[in-house]
């Protein structure tokens, strides 16, 4: 996983050329004028989708991952934790979705904030569960932007 704040996004663009046209999405685009819903940036290989969410209570959370894409959370308006950890250190999976690309887990996790022109980019054996109340406190509704990076 990588998290870093925007200005920085630059560093790592060797990652991969599709991440590198993510991050230079979030760079170079005027979010706050971004509309809500799917946005394709380069097919189905580089997608960015706009929503309001309202964050969740952390007894809530529910660890994923994913095979076939990596995410990259970012937030235009409001703070919101994420909890994060590794596959590795999951200890029962609790439900598959392949055709979603998706698989729930139990496990280590611990929370990480966004917001604040933060970013995360989370690699298919990191296990995450957005949309957390910052610091477990009150509901917030935010604007995220989830760019979904093929592997």
């Amino acid at each position: 996983m990588i998290y870093d704040k925007l200005q920085n996004a630059s560093y790592y663009y060797g990652v991969s050329p599709r991440v590198e046209k993510a991050l230079r999405f979030l760079q170079e685009t005027d979010l706050a004028a971004l509309a809500e819903g799917k946005h394709p940036i380069d097919g189905e290989d580089v997608v960015v989708n706009v929503w309001r969410n309202s964050t969740k209570p952390y007894r809530e959370a529910k660890l994923e991952t994913h095979d076939k894409f990596l995410d990259l959370h970012y937030l235009t308006e409001g703070k919101e934790d994420l909890f994060v950890g590794f596959v590795q250190d999951a200890t029962k999976v609790l439900e598959e979705q392949p055709d979603k690309d998706c698989r729930f887990y139990e496990g280590f996790s611990r929370p990480l904030p966004i917001g604040a022109d933060r970013f995360l980019l989370l690699f298919p054996g990191d296990t995450h569960a957005p949309g957390l109340n910052h610091q477990d406190k009150e509901s917030q509704t935010n604007k995220k932007i989830l760019i979904k990076i093929k592997v």
